[in-house]
């Protein structure tokens, strides 16, 4: 049984019980039915749809939305851009981009700067030099250029904490001219 056939019999159950209030098919009641079922089933399939554009992995007409929050560009294919993307997501990182577009919805303008950790082979330092503590991979220093408010700024911190990458260290300067 097909998405709307299962709204018709749902309607018609849901309809007060005597013989006025029996459907006979054909009837004007009958298609009114079929109509909202129609309707019904179209939402219900469109919500199903948008279930599977919320994972980059099966976004089909939210693309672009996906490419945004990244920081990627609107070039290519379309295959081209959704291997970019779930690569991208693949990764389990979100992009400095996607942080600074939504801290800037909280409120508060920032800039990201990323260090690099010390890697052995890769990297080199002198005698002076720590190379820092194991459990840190990821440190960013988070620049404030403006805010609404210091509301703002302490919602900001609260919302970094909470989901920046495990492994991140994460200092603050403040810029903001008074």
């Amino acid at each position: 049984m097909d998405l709307k056939e299962r709204y018709i019999q749902g309607l018609i159950a849901l309809r007060p019980r005597g013989k006025i209030w029996e459907v006979k098919p054909g009837s004007v009641t009958m298609r009114k039915i079929e109509i909202q079922a129609e309707y019904l089933a179209k939402v219900h399939q469109m919500a199903e749809d948008l279930l599977k554009e919320a994972h980059p992995g099966s976004v089909e007409f939210l693309l672009e939305n996906w490419e945004n929050a990244f920081g990627l560009p609107h070039t290519g294919t379309f295959e081209e851009r959704l291997a970019t993307l779930n690569a991208e997501a693949a990764a389990g990182l979100y992009s400095r981009f996607m942080y600074i577009d939504l801290c800037a919805t909280l409120g508060v303008t920032i800039e990201i700067r990323e260090h690099y950790p010390f890697v052995f082979g890769l990297s080199a330092f002198g005698e002076k030099y720590e190379c820092g503590v194991d459990e840190i991979v990821f440190w960013w220093t988070i620049v404030i250029k403006k805010a609404d408010s210091e509301a703002a700024v302490a919602k900001m911190k609260q919302f970094i904490g909470k989901y920046k990458q495990s492994h991140t260290l994460v200092k603050y300067e403040d810029e903001r001219t008074n």
